[in-house]
């Protein structure tokens, strides 16, 4: 075969069309990323999009003699981009956020925190005092303050640390201020730290300050400081926002102490969340079901629930569920225990009846095996006794129905029944996992490692 007959050969075609476009692309390619390279990665480094809402602007409301009732406040977001900080190397990031919080925090700002471990948290000092409380220990410190009085005392407190490369301080002031804005109050005046201590005043540039005491019911006379107590007036909100920051609850403990308030109370310097939920979750269980105690199963703790508020409610359904296929079949429970007991080689004296119509249970005794209790409890006591319920309730095809009951007659114990662990200790074996740091470890230990990991000092 000749050139051109080879040329002409539709193979051949194809192999020399494809060669060509491989080089072409091939060219193309080498043009981009070598030659032109750095033109386009300047580009694509700075040329961003980025979408910003603007609210609306809303004109003021007034009343026919010009009183205004609804004015425009404005008011100043922070948003740091994820994508931005990508390019930014860990030392810096950590720099950046570092100053951000410092400023956020010096400024009083009322912010969301939900990093779990928190840092100066006030404790009862021994277990039986929560259930002779009867309230949190941070209700109790505001009980206190409200008592003695302490308020005064606690607005007045600063944390000052000149150690830090940019200059941090901490004034309570400014969180009651704060507090009182979030709550919709405005209040023109601005705290400062010198050399006598905090001084707060009016800021009369904001605002008429006599018109502005006339509105709020202040003495025309009082001062600052005085109109910012009348303000929050032992408004138990307010205050555990001025006290809810690791610093101000640190500050507020020291005068306890000095008050000789602190007999059941400590202050610990690292409290895992997910600890003190799942400990609070267990004490209010413990209150109203003798069989839960500290040491008992997330499990145990399910089974002893529903048999004591919801198991009559779970055998009178009849729920209609979706099986692996995603076709809808009727489930009821009734049935299934019945089931149960007939293959353990047990003998009910009660049966069922269903009405496929109106979707109830009803459940009557055998002939000659009838009884002066009712149907359906004398059926769960012969379970009871038996000790089969736990295998019942907790089987895959009941434990989500018996959840749902649960649920409706208003009781939620937070127990995940796919890993039958309540919620706040799952979450926290997550976490923890996620970092690869060990569950036995304490506050502390996980904080450090928490510093070791992100490479701060």
């Amino acid at each position: 075969m000749n050139l051109f007959d080879k040329i002409k050969d539709r193979y051949n075609i194809l192999t020399i069309i494809l060669v060509i476009v491989m080089l072409a692309l091939s060219f193309r390619l080498a043009t981009l990323t070598v030659a032109q390279g750095d033109y386009y990665r300047d580009i694509a480094d700075n040329k961003r999009l980025k979408e910003i809402y603007v609210t609306a602007p809303r004109g003021e409301i007034r009343d026919r003699n010009g009183k205004i009732l609804a004015e425009n406040k404005p008011s100043f977001t922070v948003q740091v981009l994820k994508d931005e900080l990508k390019s930014v190397e860990r030392d810096e990031k950590n720099r950046i956020l570092l100053q951000l919080s410092r400023l956020l925090e010096e400024d009083g700002v009322i912010y969301v925190d939900d990093f779990p471990i928190e840092l100066n948290v006030f404790q009862y000092s021994k277990e039986e005092i929560y259930s002779r409380e009867n309230i949190s220990p941070m209700d109790k410190v505001i009980n206190m303050i409200i008592d003695h009085g302490l308020l005064p005392d606690i607005l007045d407190t600063y944390y000052v640390n000149s150690e830090y490369e940019d200059h941090y301080q901490f004034i309570t002031m400014n969180k009651a201020i704060h507090a009182l804005e979030h709550k919709g109050i405005d209040v023109p005046m601005e705290a400062t730290l010198n050399s006598n201590g905090v001084q707060l005043a009016f800021d009369d540039k904001k605002k008429d300050i006599g018109a502005w005491k006339a509105s709020h019911g202040i003495n025309p006379n009082a001062t600052a400081r005085q109109a910012l107590i009348a303000l929050i007036d032992n408004d138990k909100t307010i205050i555990r926002k001025i006290i809810d920051h690791s610093i101000s609850r640190q500050l507020t403990y020291k005068i306890l102490k000095k008050r000789n308030l602190t007999n059941d109370l400590e202050l610990v310097e690292y409290s895992l969340s997910h600890d003190e939920e799942y400990l609070q979750q267990k004490r209010d269980l413990m209150k109203n079901f003798d069989k839960i105690t500290f040491e008992s199963k997330a499990k145990d703790d399910f089974v002893n629930i529903i048999i004591s508020t919801s198991l009559q409610d779970l055998l009178e359904r009849v729920v209609e569920v979706e099986n692996n296929r995603g076709k809808k079949e009727k489930v009821i429970p009734g049935k299934i225990l019945l089931e149960h007991m007939e293959s353990k080689g047990l003998e009910s004296p009660v049966q069922i009846q269903i009405d496929s119509d109106e979707d109830t249970v009803l459940y009557t005794y055998k002939s000659g095996k009838g009884g002066d209790e009712e149907p359906i409890k004398a059926l769960i006591e012969l379970a009871q006794d038996e000790g089969i319920l736990k295998d019942f309730i907790t089987s895959d095809d009941i434990k989500g129905i018996a959840q749902e009951t649960m649920l409706g007659n208003g009781i939620n114990p937070k127990i995940s029944i796919s890993r039958w662990a309540y919620i706040s200790q799952a979450n926290k074996k997550d976490w923890l996992k996620r970092f690869k740091i060990p569950e036995e470890d304490d506050g502390e230990n996980i904080f450090q490692s928490l510093k070791s990991h992100f490479n701060i000092e």
